[in-house]
């Protein structure tokens, strides 16, 4: 290895210069008879690659570069077609083929993966992992023999050339595991920082969190250093230029070369504590609202409502939407639109809604739109104030200006004014059915210990948090998802979990964490709120013939969309039975991977990790960043711990306090279904929010399946009418 050049006089942190490759070293045939192929395609599996044969080749004659090979594997009587990026070669790659950032399978040393010591003085493996198995990584680094390996679970070792096979279809880290393709992203751009610890010294390095857990150096060997973590008798080894170690974070940020993956909060963690000063610079966007464009690069017309611009040929910018945005602003002397249905504002801030069989919309700067992806991203181009959930493209969705009983001047608005769009009553309803207070969200008045536990330190996105892979929040659902204690549950693309463009097709049954208040991202735009947007499409509370008061859609709705949240007072079960059950709605209890309760260490289990129906390892990872700077780790919420139980449950009753979720009526076929969605900090008490299941017309009744426990007896006759899927009974 190139000796490191010392550029300032801070004698912690070093810059360094590598070699580019290493030698070529002779291959040997025999040592290897098979290739290794990528076995499993689930998410939350960074599996060893298994020994396969190589049975043939599939052309992709559109894609000559997305071909697939037939594998089949050694150790399992299976067959499998796999991409080129999934399979890895059988020999040892040549010297010159190993560059940095290559994309390589490798053999790991297990006597170096991170354990702990328990007090029986037995050591525990962190990590599942055998000496003969290949894991996928990148090379990162070289000495005069070994290879630097960042593998994608965050285990970095080094390794002999012997132990290592190039991946056949090297697009390098493209295709790297989330966990760790932002950090190789980050990586393989800047230049390397080290640090230079001393046998016994101590330095600090994150934990868990925690930037300045102490750890002793126990020994170096080249870039790497064996440290022990006292406290808890953790042992692993880590590379010296990671951001886990504080003195790299603290030169990196210095150098401004972490912006983009870190807070304001952990740049006064990291400087004040040395007296570090650090200058910021905060650049002001020029407000270009005001601002007249050439004859050469636009067209005005005049619309009969307000004036908008045409272009030709145009990448549509701020521009574009300028002026009909400015019909939402009440100082422009233009009208309030959240007290329309959400698809009714494009149509009245100039956009046009075509087509019969494809539907598509037209911008008010004359450019068309055929897809939720195109209007998603020219709403953000243009930073419109307008969200992608105001958009739809379903045929079968009319969208009227006015709908059916839309007058609210002779209706009774049952929220009092609180929602932005009428609650409007149709029919005479009684004082005793009026009588409660109209609410938006929960009433903690007698919850006494409200936590701070849900573990969300506030996302960093610039982008309205549309990419799933940077946003911290969105991590935070797709690992809890990951990690859902369930064979029957398996999500193979993780870009699938939870919403998209502010819809949600299928429940999360682990729940959904919204950005909250913490969050740098636009409240007002953000993709990953939906909830606390509130209700966006007009209901009517009506008398039903046999049910009593029930909510119906004044318009369409199609399928997938926020209807509204069900609120009232948080209560403990036990508080619960002494009131009338009527308006209850009782929280999900996760306690098969969440847990309120320490425990003690005899209660934990000493390993947990869990088999998948492949016998691939569910496995945590280990993260790049610490938890509190990078957006998108994956160990945000604690591990499953499945042995611990919570004792207390709770109820959400609107009895006296609600919202016109109160009056929506069982049915055994519903069209409605809940999410449980932490938008609060104490993660026992998620929002329990209500979504169409099918495409709802306008006059069509609102139903949720309340999913009530049969008792003894003759029970309660349902009357939802649901013909032959009705279960006949209530209670």
């Amino acid at each position: 290895m190139v000796n490191p050049v010392i550029v300032d006089s801070d004698d912690e942190v070093v810059f360094v210069d590598t070699a580019n490759s290493i030698p070529n070293t002779n291959n040997n045939d025999d040592d290897e008879k098979y290739y290794y192929a990528k076995r499993s395609n689930r998410d939350n599996v960074i599996g060893a690659w298994q020994p396969c044969e190589l049975q043939g080749k599939i052309e992709n004659i559109d894609d000559p570069n997305a071909s697939s090979y037939i594998v089949k594997f050694i150790r399992y009587p299976q067959k499998k077609n796999v991409l080129e990026y999934e399979l890895a070669g059988r020999h040892w790659p040549r010297g010159t083929e190993l560059t940095f950032g290559t994309r390589v399978v490798a053999r790991r040393c297990l006597e170096r993966l991170p354990y702990r010591i328990d007090k029986s003085g037995e050591k525990i493996f962190l990590l599942y992992s055998k000496n003969s198995d290949f894991y996928a990584g990148v090379i990162a680094g070289f000495d005069d023999s070994r290879v630097l390996v960042f593998f994608d679970d965050g285990i970095v070792q080094l390794v002999e050339h012997k132990d290592i096979r190039r991946v056949i279809g090297n697009d390098r880290w493209y295709h790297a595991h989330w966990n760790a393709k932002l950090y190789f992203d980050w990586y393989f751009a800047n230049e390397r920082l080290e640090a230079q610890p001393k046998v016994q010294q101590m330095i600090k390095v994150e934990l868990n969190g925690n930037c300045e857990a102490m750890a002793k150096v126990l020994q170096v060997d080249e870039m790497l250093a064996q440290i022990h973590f006292e406290e808890e008798n953790r042992f692993e080894w880590i590379y010296l230029g990671s951001p886990r170690i504080f003195a790299v974070c603290r030169e990196l940020i210095k150098q401004k070369r972490l912006d983009g993956f870190i807070s304001y909060k952990t740049y006064k963690a990291c400087l004040s504590a040395n007296d570090d000063v650090v200058m910021f610079d905060f650049v002001e966007t020029e407000d270009k609202s005001n601002e007249k464009p050439t004859e050469n690069e636009i067209v005005p017309i005049t619309s009969p409502k307000f004036d908008v611009i045409r272009t030709v040929n145009h990448d549509c910018d701020y521009r574009c939407v300028s002026l009909a945005d400015k019909i939402k602003l009440k100082e422009y002397g233009g009208i309030n639109l959240d007290q329309y249905g959400a698809f009714l504002r494009p149509l009245l801030t100039g956009w046009t809604r075509h087509g019969s069989d494809k539907k598509f919309y037209r911008a008010p700067c004359g450019s068309c739109f055929h897809s939720l992806s195109e209007i998603d991203k020219v709403l953000f181009q243009t930073d419109s104030k307008l969200r992608i959930d105001c958009f739809d493209l379903s045929k079968d969705c009319a969208i009227v200006k006015q709908g059916a009983n839309s007058k609210v001047e002779d209706k009774y608005d049952i929220s009092r004014g609180i929602e932005p769009i009428p609650t409007v009553v149709c029919g005479e309803m009684s004082l005793e059915d009026k009588s409660f207070n109209y609410i938006k969200g929960y009433k903690y008045d007698y919850i006494d210990d409200l936590k701070n536990n849900l573990g969300r330190t506030g996302c960093n996105c610039t982008d309205n948090c549309r990419d799933k892979l940077k946003c911290s929040c969105w991590q935070l659902t797709i690992q809890r998802m990951l990690n859902y204690p369930s064979e029957d549950i398996d999500y193979k693309d993780h870009t699938k979990v939870g919403y998209k463009y502010m819809r949600l097709r299928e429940i999360v049954y682990t729940g959904i964490v919204e950005c909250g208040s913490n969050c740098a991202c636009c409240a007002n735009k953000c993709v990953n709120r939906v909830s606390q947007n509130g209700m966006q499409h007009k209901l009517e509370v009506f008398k039903t013939e046999n049910k009593g008061w029930g909510v119906r859609a004044i318009t369409d709705i199609p399928e997938a969309m926020f209807i509204c949240n069900y609120t009232g007072d948080v209560l403990e079960d036990s508080a619960a039975d002494k009131r009338s059950t009527k308006y209850q709605f009782k929280l999900p209890k996760f306690d098969d991977f969440d847990s309120d309760d320490s425990g003690s260490e005899e209660d934990e289990p000493e390993s947990k990790r869990q088999r998948d129906e492949c016998y691939d390892v569910i496995q945590p990872f280990i993260n790049y960043f610490p938890p509190t700077m990078q957006n998108g780790n994956a160990n945000q919420f604690p591990e499953p711990e499945h042995s611990k139980s919570r004792s207390k449950s709770y109820v959400v009753d609107a009895l006296y306090n609600g919202n016109i979720s109160r009056f929506i009526n069982h049915s055994c076929d519903p069209n409605l279904f809940v999410q449980s969605i932490y938008v609060d900090e104490d993660k026992r008490f998620p929002w329990l929010g209500f979504f169409s299941s099918e495409p709802i017309k306008a006059g069509q009744e609102l139903t949720i399946d309340y999913r009530y426990e049969l008792t003894d007896g003759e029970g309660i006759k349902c009357q939802c009418g649901s013909g032959g899927k009705c279960r006949k009974r209530l209670t």
